[in-house]
């Protein structure tokens, strides 16, 4: 690793700065728990039950976020900071969405699945900020997607065994030969955050050995390699895009990431003619030339959703189906209209899709301009700037994948959302250092409803996981829905 990077000024600590070790534990835990959700010879399965076992863990994940301030009075403190950090108006906005999503539930046919998730957009909330608060920094970012560079080459490793399957499936098979994932679609969701990240690894890293300096390459490239085999068009438009939007604001600053970028996909594009064109050919006699671009139609069925999504706006525009309720529209999938912004529209309602909205863009555009002033007062090192940019891509990609797929639905894009974002705005607050402050002491009665209904919301995002998941009060692997997976991999809980 450069030693550039000990020059961070995340490394610049005030005195009186208390460094808890709770913070690192839930970095940990969260990076630990993605990893995990790769690796295909620690987890090694066939089924689709790996959808629910990454809720399990991303509920786990929850479960310490909400611990350690019970244990750490210092995390309370930095916790409560990073919150009036916050613009007020901000926050009023959030919390009205929340009530507005806790009206929706109740208005709806299912109450319990739409509380469920206005628990689980808190809980979401709450772990990002937990990780804004952590001592992550460039250096540590890089040392995670290490981590998770490794437990991918597990995943490749893995898979194949299933490719010696596949070589006997048909041609347009090869996409399902992706494993551990309901769909394919659940994996390129992962792989929008994490493909702008792995370029990190040949910048920022520095081995000892030729062979670490190649193997350093292989989380891109099978990331690649696996974007090609999914067959996904959305993710490639969305990557695109990200890279023009950064090429815009930062200019050359992209141009090392991008040569990475080139480079990687250059070595996964040969690989995957080879075994995924070439040898099934060779053994079946058979040239699957239109594999990649495959459709029984163009969208893929999503104009479709998307009316659909449009037509229950119009007839429930102010509190919507209700949360997690696009579902009911569908009969048996797909669970959401693979558009992020009609999702919220048609579910939560209009006007907490406008709130929702106008965070995202308040927050974006308060990111961005910060950012660049970050680069410009040249305080940062080629290699911070680099991991930030890289960031922003990750957060940009994702976002604008979700305007054509289900990225903020799925629990391991969830767990990514959560460490990315995190990240990004604990650079925002550079200077996030321990500031000797008490808590207020008065108690006023809009803090005490504030607290009562978060708690309540809470409480039943796990009242309702517990009874699902380990007391079996609900089907988690309906066989008919494997196309509607939602919170679980069975989302049609209407049926």
């Amino acid at each position: 690793m450069d030693a550039n990077f000990s020059k961070s000024p995340f490394h610049q600590r005030e005195d009186g700065f208390v460094r808890v070790k709770s913070y690192q534990v839930l970095t940990g835990l969260l990076i630990g728990f993605i990893g995990y959700s790769f690796s295909g010879l620690l987890y090694f399965s066939f089924s689709p039950a790996g959808f629910n076992i990454k809720r399990l863990l991303l509920t786990l994940f929850f479960v310490a976020v909400l611990i350690v301030p019970l244990v750490s009075g210092a995390f309370r403190q930095k916790l409560y900071f990073r919150i009036i950090e916050t613009p007020l108006h901000l926050r009023g906005l959030f919390g009205g969405v929340i009530v507005l999503g806790f009206i929706s539930s109740l208005l709806s046919s299912f109450p319990e699945r739409g509380l469920q998730e206005v628990g689980l957009y808190l809980l979401l909330t709450l772990a990002v900020l937990a990780i804004s608060i952590s001592d992550i920094d460039e250096k540590k970012l890089v040392y995670g997607l290490v981590f998770i560079g490794v437990a991918i080459g597990l995943y490749s490793l893995g898979y194949g065994f299933k490719y010696l399957i596949y070589l006997d499936y048909g041609i347009h098979s090869w996409p399902y030969s992706i494993y551990q994932f309901s769909n394919p679609r659940a994996l390129n969701h992962a792989q929008g955050w994490l493909i702008p990240l792995f370029a990190l690894l040949p910048l920022c890293t520095l081995p000892s050995t030729e062979i670490l300096r190649k193997i350093r390459w292989l989380p891109l490239v099978a990331m690649y390699f696996f974007m090609l085999v999914s067959g996904t068009r959305g993710l490639p438009l969305a990557l695109m895009m990200a890279f023009a939007v950064a090429v815009w604001l930062f200019g050359g600053l992209i141009r090392p990431l991008a040569l990475i970028h080139a480079k990687a996909f250059m070595v996964a594009l040969p690989v995957y003619l080879v075994f995924i064109l070439l040898i099934p050919f060779l053994v079946n006699n058979s040239l699957p030339l239109d594999h990649s671009f495959y459709r029984e139609s163009y969208d893929n069925g999503r104009f479709s959703l998307w009316l659909m999504a449009w037509e229950a706006i119009k007839s429930n525009g102010v509190f919507g189906l209700g949360p997690q309720h696009f579902v009911i529209l569908t009969t048996d999938g797909p669970a959401s209209p693979h558009n992020s912004l009609l999702q919220w529209a048609c579910e939560w309602g209009v006007p907490a899709t406008l709130g929702l909205t106008w965070i995202v863009i308040c927050c974006g555009y308060s990111y961005q301009k910060n950012m660049k002033q970050r680069i410009r007062s040249e305080k940062l090192t080629s290699k911070q700037q680099w991991v930030q940019v890289a960031v922003f891509c990750s957060v940009m990609t994702a976002a604008l994948h979700s305007m054509i797929s289900g990225v903020i639905t799925t629990p391991l894009s969830q767990m990514l959302m959560i460490l990315v974002i995190g990240v990004a705005i604990r650079f925002h607050y550079k200077e996030n250092v321990a500031m000797v402050l008490s808590l207020p002491g008065g108690i006023s009665l809009f803090r005490i409803a504030v607290g009562v209904i978060t708690g309540a919301l809470v409480a039943i995002y796990f009242v309702i996981f517990h009874g699902d998941f380990f007391l079996d009060t609900y089907s988690l692997y309906y066989p008919s829905t494997m196309m509607a997976p939602r919170f679980w991999l069975n989302g049609a809980f209407h049926m």
